[in-house]
């Protein structure tokens, strides 16, 4: 059984990493799994999890199949650009992930909720973090009676 998080994952970072818009804000080439050594700032990263994929989910009549995932993108930014640049990315992140439709391999993304966003200040006192997390219900595209 293939992990509905895989074709989030691939969906998901084809959609940020073909972005003019994003690019426009950290550059082309930025969007990252793993942040190779000597990466600077700006870019997106995307992060954990959460808590896993959780099956057998149940949210709609269906009992089976349906999976929750939490998904969780982490933005840096250095002074001068500051608190307002992050800002600007995690609205864009918004944008591409929750007001937009992502079409998946093998699955169907039923709904993504925005849980939170939050912008810190890490310990160098140049940097600025931000963190995205959102909240998708995924469930396989070949379930009958629910073929798109």
């Amino acid at each position: 059984m293939a992990l509905a998080s895989v074709a989030l994952q691939k969906a998901v970072y084809e959609r940020l990493a073909n972005d003019t818009v994003l690019s426009e804000l950290i550059g082309p080439g930025k969007v990252f799994d793993y942040v190779p050594d000597g990466t600077t700032a700006p870019f997106v990263v995307i992060g954990d999890d959460g808590d896993g994929e959780t099956l057998n989910f149940q949210f709609t009549d269906l009992e089976e199949d349906v999976h929750e995932l939490t998904m969780t993108f982490h933005t840096f930014t250095e002074a001068p650009r500051g608190r307002l640049a992050v800002k600007q990315i995690l609205s864009r992140l918004h944008d591409l992930v929750i007001a937009e439709v992502i079409l998946l391999e093998e699955f169907v993304l039923i709904t993504v909720d925005f849980v939170a966003a939050q912008v810190l200040r890490d310990e160098d006192n140049l940097t600025y973090h931000g963190v995205f997390r959102c909240r998708c219900i995924v469930r396989p595209a070949n379930i009958i009676g629910m073929e798109e």
